[in-house]
Parts: structure tokens; sequence; C-alpha cells
């Protein structure tokens, strides 16, 4: 069996791979919700191998049926709500 030695991974290549800001990944580390990373050498990393499976851990997008009503645009709204305008500075 052939096994990769474990591989660490800086917020540049983290960002390629999650979405997020440095801000929102630092939340959901702190609240348990991502890997936490870890310090090498004054910088933070995170082991590929647990990025890899959180992105797998993520639930699948459930799709809607094809019949299924689509939304209306905004300009055809009864609730719109009205953005004031700005005025031209004179």
């Amino acid at each position: 069996m052939d096994t990769k030695p474990p591989t660490f991974i800086f917020f540049s290549e983290l960002k390629k791979r999650v979405p997020w800001s440095r801000v929102s990944i630092w939340n959901k580390m702190r609240e348990g919700e991502f890997p936490m990373a870890r310090d090498i050498g004054g910088k933070s990393a995170w082991l590929e191998s647990e990025i890899d499976a959180w992105i797998l851990s993520r639930p699948i997008k459930a799709l809607k049926p094809l019949d299924a009503p689509k939304a209306l645009p905004v300009w055809l709204r009864k609730n719109k709500k009205k953005v004031p305008r700005r005025k031209k500075a004179a």
C-alpha cells in the first residue's frame, strides 16, 4: 500500500479550495466547523488531507424539481422596496 506523506498547505492554496475570507475561516475554526491550522514557522498551515476530507464532507446540494415554479424578477414583485435615488450635486 502506497501512502502519501502529510502535506501542509498555506492560505494562498487554501483560498483556491475554500471560497471564504481569512476572517471567515478563523471564525469557522473557533466554532469547530473547519479544520484547525498548524503553526509552521510563524505561518498558518493546514493539513491537506484534513481539508480534502472536510470538502468531501460538505452536503450535496439538493436540486429543485423541474416543475418547480420560478421566482419572479424583482421588477414584477408586488412588495419590492423602493430605493431612494441620490440627488445630483449642483
